[in-house]
């Protein structure tokens, strides 16, 4: 077969789109043939001719993005890590363009399906490679690409403001220009959009505006407590301790891809199954074989004195790990003891899609005055009712609803014009996720039937000292498939300028999403010190004393500063 490729590429002219391709085939056929008789020259060969295959400008980009994979891929398998380093590089650096904004949603996310995991392999590489920092750098760039591009579009311009006013005017013209296209503008909107973003990045001092983050500011995210990357990947998984002044890596052993799918597998399965054993037994394979070695590596051993400040770890999972509950990992029966091995115990946690969804919530001006509070409720869900009830107590003269009898009625308009008024906003409505099309999920209220609001709708606003979103709405951290991009309804709320999003990772009963939304209401107003991530953390617990089950109190995360 390569013989047969060498031909053909013989008789493609350089430059050709198709140029690519053959060079790809061919440099899969000399890495079966390396694979069969270990002769290195065909390594070597292959390498090349991957490399080759990603110059070739004029191809398909998802074509030069696989072809860097390989080259990647190849090189591992030669032990050739700097070089495996380079080409997973190359394909990580190509998945802004495989996901241009200049296609629709769904073929961005299709796009980039066809490179799942890819920001895990190449953080391994760079581990193996005794680079931490650049593994740091991948993991967060070749993840969340969606994600960031819409936190990128919603950036603070401060800086380019006062030193551009023009140009920054510009950028916010067609930043906005960009939330509101339609399908027939898409392409020019988007050149448009990023030919302002080139201008401004040929600016003295705004090279990287909008750019991914070196691993230096990445670290900057530590400054309230460790960030914890989990990679997992063929190659090797590790942890990746970020702190404020370098990234440590630990090797989580016995943690595989093919490992941890079956783990999330059963622990899912155990939870629809309302197992208890079997979700204490999933809890426990967390704690052992990912958290409990990453607090032991932090010093975190046992459980705060009491009235003292609990130490913050931020998580931010990999692949089929972001479906499952780090926070609550560990043997529940050992609470009691005076090193529990259980994570709510030792720290208080919080989730994040990506690290510049957390330095972005901390630069994000926290709202001053008064809390105002909206409520959006669907009246069917007769835990709705008795969750308003509460917040009408806590709230009282600060309380908006919507959805319930006797109050306006919550269409899609006005939880719109709602939303910027309030600086807190608690949804208790159906949550519909649709697998298919992750930012076409909508929130179940009013007139979703015919007006509904999405996924979409959500990430495109930009509100102003927003604070909290709590979502009682099911699984409304649920990416719903292995994916690298979190595309839900939290990180939705993320998006449009929450700073702090309560979720949940599975549905819950209406009794135990009241008991917990009153526990963690009356955590945040009752104790000024109270953080919505300490409150959230001590409702969990306070729950978990009463005798439940962790189907009950799991599934809540944080995400936020």
């Amino acid at each position: 077969r390569a013989a047969m490729h060498m031909l053909e590429l013989r008789t493609t002219p350089q430059g050709h789109p198709e140029r690519a391709t053959i060079l790809s085939k061919l440099g899969s056929a000399l890495q079966e043939r390396f694979e069969r008789i270990d002769r290195l020259r065909d390594l070597d060969r292959g390498v090349e001719v991957f490399r080759e295959a990603v110059e070739v400008g004029s191809a398909p980009v998802l074509v030069r993005a696989d072809a860097a994979r390989q080259w990647g891929r190849l090189a591992v398998k030669g032990q050739k890590w700097a070089e495996a380093v380079e080409g997973f590089s190359s394909a990580v650096g190509l998945m802004g363009l495989v996901a241009s904004r200049g296609l629709e949603q769904a073929d961005q996310e299709f796009r980039l399906g066809q490179l799942a995991g890819l920001g895990s392999e190449a953080a391994a590489a760079c581990v193996q490679a005794g680079q931490p920092g650049r593994a740091v750098e991948l993991f967060e760039q070749g993840r969340g690409v969606l994600f960031s591009q819409v936190l990128d579009v919603h950036t603070d311009l401060s800086n380019l403001a006062d030193a551009h006013p023009p140009l920054a005017e510009a950028f916010v013209r067609w930043r906005d220009e960009f939330d509101r296209h339609v399908a027939a503008d898409q392409r020019r909107v988007a050149a448009e959009f990023e030919r302002v973003l080139s201008e401004i990045r040929a600016l003295p001092g705004f090279k990287e505006f909008l750019a991914p983050r070196p691993v230096k500011d990445l670290m900057s995210a530590a400054a309230e407590g460790p960030v914890v990357l989990i990679n997992v990947a063929p190659l090797r998984s590790d942890a990746l301790i970020l702190t404020t002044d370098r990234v440590d890596v630990l090797a989580l052993d016995g943690v595989d891809p093919n490992g941890v799918i079956d783990r999330a597998q059963m622990l899912l399965d155990a939870i629809d199954a309302v197992d208890d054993d079997a979700t204490s037994e999933g809890l426990g394979w967390l704690w052992d074989k990912i958290t409990g070695p990453v607090l032991e590596h932090l010093g975190y051993a046992a459980t705060p004195p009491e009235a003292s400040k609990w130490p913050r770890v931020w998580w931010c999972p990999s692949g089929p790990l972001s479906l499952l509950p780090l926070h609550a990992a560990g043997h529940h029966d050992t609470r009691f003891g005076p090193q529990p091995e259980t994570v709510i115990d030792r720290v208080i946690s919080s989730t994040i899609p990506t690290v510049r969804s957390l330095l972005h919530a901390r630069q994000t001006l926290q709202p001053h005055g008064d809390v105002r509070m909206l409520v959006v409720a669907s009246s069917d869900l007769p835990g709705a009712a008795q969750a308003t009830d509460t917040l009408r107590h806590l709230f009282a003269g600060r309380l908006d609803v919507l959805g319930l009898p006797g109050t306006p009625a919550a269409t899609r308009n006005a939880v719109l014009a709602a939303l910027s008024a309030h600086t807190w906003v608690h949804f208790a409505c159906h949550y519909a996720a649709n697998p298919a099309n992750p930012s076409a999920s909508i929130l179940g209220f009013g007139d979703y039937r015919t007006e509904p609001l999405t996924v979409m709708d959500l990430t495109r606003l930009r509100l102003d000292g927003a604070e909290l979103a709590f979502l009682s709405t099911g699984a409304s951290a649920h990416t719903g498939a292995f994916r690298d991009e979190p595309i839900h309804l939290a990180a939705a709320c993320q998006l449009a300028g929450y700073r702090h999003v309560i979720g949940t990772l599975w549905d819950l009963t209406d009794e135990e999403a009241a008991w917990v939304t009153g526990a963690f209401y009356t955590n945040v107003t009752m104790y000024p010190t109270s953080t919505p991530a300490t409150a959230l953390h001590h409702a969990t617990r306070q729950l978990r004393s009463r005798g439940e089950e962790p189907f009950s109190w799991a599934p809540y995360i944080h995400m936020g500063p």
